[in-house]
């Protein structure tokens, strides 16, 4: 027998018997054993932390997997049940309990196999990935060895229509096609050895039914929309963030520092928004936009925390440009504060043992001229007032209710540190609060 004929018969008997495997593999495939296992695996690897849902499992390629209408969800933190009073039984309720995940992403169809030649000469496992994400693609390759994980991952023409921003700082509905490239080097046991680089670029991106920090903003076209970021020793640095329109100006920097798990990861990172005149004099009027402003109109806010609680708020709320009574000079009152030089932290102590010693003084001097005058107040004297005396109530003619010397508390206890004495970068924000009237330079409060 010719050789020839005998190659094309050893191809057609393997294609026939690869033929009669595929089809039996199909039709004998244990679905629902698979089903099963992959939700116990993520369940266990995650530490419940997430879970997956899918409707179908069904081999591919003969190496691999392919899941229909798969969904992977995130377990929300559970909320704080009230208890009930002493000798009080709780109130049984038929109300149906929450579902404690949330859905993170949907993808309507994902296969995933593993790639036999690279792993025998990697000596690493190696998957191959395919999947259709809000009518989007996304291929790549992701390889294992012991902690560290290989992640290269290109998405393309992603439908952002899909994916509304629904959160507590920013809520928009999106319109464009995402672009996303992720090349990654992850270490599970040590976030610091983690390096790579991740991009997301928008083509069309627009914007509508938004609001920022409680404040609407208006339908925006974007001509530029990037999110760019280096990761090195498992700090994700953004080398470029930038989303440009006719109403907004947005540019983001700073850095998340990543931990294990992902959700708490530590975040550094702030926002500069520009406004448009027409929604810049809106503005104006929100909450927490006076103390985010700075002299040329830009809008600084900054977000803390974790990835699971992020704590967002007006960066002038943290840098001492809240307006008021207090300056965060020198801490004088009636001053506008913010026009000067900061000062260091020994100036500031300064200061405040020298304004603590002169109402020692003073408050001794008073004291003495009570004590000479019979302890009463004709009214002659202007520092003793009646009616204006917030601090300490008492007759209008009547004598003055001066502290005790030796109740005073020490230099250190005088005023409330400065903002920047104190590192408040992981801290949350300070609720917005209604200017103090001035008070009386004599006395304490109680």
């Amino acid at each position: 027998m010719d050789w020839k004929l005998r190659v094309i018969l050893a191809v057609m008997a393997s294609a026939w018997g690869l033929l009669f495997f595929t089809l039996g593999l199909r039709l004998t495939f244990p679905s629902d054993a698979a089903k099963t296992f992959l939700v116990q695996q993520v369940d266990e690897l995650s530490g419940g932390q997430y879970a997956l849902r899918m409707d179908d499992v069904s081999p591919w390629w003969g190496t691999g997997l392919s899941l229909e209408n798969a969904q992977v969800l995130m377990r929300d933190a559970p909320k704080p049940r009230r208890r009930p009073r002493k000798n009080q039984d709780q109130e049984p309720t038929d109300e149906p309990e929450a579902d404690p995940y949330r859905l993170l992403v949907e993808l309507t169809e994902v296969s995933a196999r593993i790639k036999p030649f690279t792993t025998l000469l990697s000596r690493a496992p190696t998957f191959s990935l395919a999947a259709n994400l809000y009518e989007g693609d996304v291929a790549g390759v992701v390889s294992q060895s012991g902690a560290v994980t290989n992640i290269d991952v290109l998405g393309t023409d992603i439908n952002l229509e899909r994916m509304p921003v629904d959160g507590e700082t920013l809520k928009a509905k999106l319109a464009g096609a995402l672009r996303a490239r992720i090349n990654l080097v992850v270490d599970a046991e040590d976030a610091k050895n983690t390096t790579g680089k991740v991009r997301f670029e928008v083509d069309g991106l627009r914007m509508s039914e938004a609001s920022l920090m409680g404040f609407t903003l208006g339908e925006a076209n974007f001509s530029e929309a990037v999110l760019s970021l280096n990761v090195e020793q498992g700090r994700a640095k953004v080398k470029k963030g930038s989303f440009v329109s006719d109403l907004v100006q947005l540019q983001i920097d700073g850095e998340v520092q990543l931990q294990s798990p992902l959700g708490r990861s530590r975040l550094r990172l702030d926002f500069n928004v520009k406004l448009a005149e027409e929604l810049d004099k809106l503005a104006r009027l929100a909450p927490g936009v006076k103390e985010a402003r700075d002299a040329e109109g830009v809008l600084h806010f900054t977000c803390s925390g974790t990835l699971d609680s992020p704590e967002c708020g007006p960066e002038g709320a943290r840098r001492g440009r809240v307006a008021g009574p207090m300056s965060v000079g020198d801490g004088t009152l009636g001053d506008e504060g913010g026009d000067e030089e900061p000062m260091d932290a020994d100036e500031r102590k300064r200061r405040r043992d020298e304004r603590l010693a002169e109402r020692r003084e003073r408050i001794r001097q008073l004291r003495e001229q009570r004590e000479a005058g019979g302890g009463e107040n004709n009214g002659d004297d202007p520092e003793l007032a009646g009616p204006g005396d917030q601090r300490r109530p008492g007759p209008v003619n009547g004598p003055l209710n001066l502290p005790n010397e030796d109740e005073l508390p020490p230099g250190e206890g005088d005023l409330p540190p400065r903002p920047d004495d104190v590192n408040l970068r992981d801290e949350p924000f300070p609720p917005d609060e209604q200017d103090r009237p001035p008070v009386d330079e004599l006395g304490y409060e109680d």
